[in-house]
């Protein structure tokens, strides 16, 4: 079973440029370099002080990565960056990443994106962005699920989706059959039903309002296991 770092990478084409951002330790960006034979790697941080953790791990090895504190990649014109990888984050922090370097991203062959969280509101912004989600694969690691998105600019804002509820959980996973969609849906059912059952009674307007929203959930996730 791959592990979120292993699709992350696996997506990676072979001799790029590829910029790896928020990149903390650079788990992922010496990965890359290690198995991607790429022309150059960028590792980039907000925070000086974590980009130094991976300047302090790759000091006196063969490891050849530049290492960029900036905000995002909106500085990154210069490097040209050709796959850009964006991960760990929320999707909110996602799509404003995306928006304040949105020059750069849109001459990228490929951006890969992993987000902890509002992946609805990720996809849903790459959409009226004009960027094409090619592909999308679901990871389990350490008892959570992560969507991982490959997309690329193309300018065209035509819907491609069927159901809104295609933008949560992947239109691209939910036509390929995903095993590990059926089981990630399946733990959603139990975790939201264990919520309900502690919320009926309560009877408040913000219980009530969870409940339902707890029942639309269910009708959209059982529409899904239908078609896998």
């Amino acid at each position: 079973m791959s592990t979120r770092l292993d699709i992350i990478v696996e997506m990676v084409d072979e001799n790029k440029i590829v910029c790896d951002v928020g990149t903390d330790h650079g788990i992922t960006a010496m990965r890359v370099y290690d198995e991607k034979s790429p022309k150059k790697v960028i590792g980039t941080d907000i925070s000086k002080n974590s980009l130094q953790k991976l300047r302090d791990k790759i000091k006196d090895t063969n490891y050849q990565i530049d290492t960029v504190v900036t905000d995002g990649i909106k500085d990154l014109a210069l490097y040209n960056p050709e796959v850009i990888i964006i991960s760990g984050m929320g999707g909110f922090l996602i799509s404003e990443i995306i928006d304040r370097g949105l020059d750069v991203a849109k001459k990228a062959d490929k951006l890969i994106l992993q987000a902890n969280n509002s992946l609805s509101h990720l996809r849903m912004y790459l959409k009226e962005k004009g960027f094409l989600i090619t592909d999308e694969k679901i990871a389990f690691d350490e008892d959570i699920y992560y969507d991982v998105i490959e997309a690329h600019f193309t300018g065209n804002k035509v819907n491609e989706y069927n159901h809104d509820y295609e933008y949560e959980y992947g239109k691209i996973i939910i036509e390929r059959k995903d095993q590990l969609l059926r089981d990630k849906l399946n733990m959603i059912i139990e975790k939201s039903a264990r919520i309900k059952s502690q919320l009926i009674g309560i009877n408040t307007d913000s219980a009530n309002t969870r409940i339902l929203e707890i029942d639309n959930e269910r009708k959209d996730i059982e529409e899904i296991l239908r078609c896998l």
